[in-house]
């Protein structure tokens, strides 16, 4: 096993995380946009929504930093360069996959653009 290998440990409970907050925040936002569909009277909590939005803004690229600055500073030089690579090509597919998540829960909060 790899000395850096107690990151594997961070990622098991990040993902474990992520899964359960991705299947709560589209379950809310499902309830909120099918709510306002149905009723167009109804008003959804507008402190939640945007409790909601501002953790799938701010906690993924938090994390994909803390994972660069922290977690793989203990990579040893020989897997360095294999290494770099895969976690460079994990963290650009998580941030499609997240700003996609960010753009649907604006889309199903019917968010209001300010432009």
């Amino acid at each position: 096993m790899p000395d850096w290998a107690h990151r594997s440990t961070y990622h098991k409970c990040a993902i474990i995380f992520s899964i359960v907050a991705l299947v709560g925040s589209l379950a809310y936002a499902g309830y909120i946009y099918f709510s306002t569909l149905a009723d167009k009277n109804y008003q959804p909590d507008p402190f939640l929504i945007y409790i909601v939005l501002a953790a799938w803004t701010l906690l993924p690229p938090i994390y994909l930093w803390f994972d660069w600055e922290f977690l793989c500073k203990d990579i040893p030089p020989k897997d360095r360069e294999k290494a770099e690579g895969r976690v460079t090509h994990t963290h650009e597919l998580v941030r499609n996959v997240w700003l996609a998540l960010v753009i649907v829960l604006a889309y199903a909060f019917k968010v209001k653009w300010p432009f």
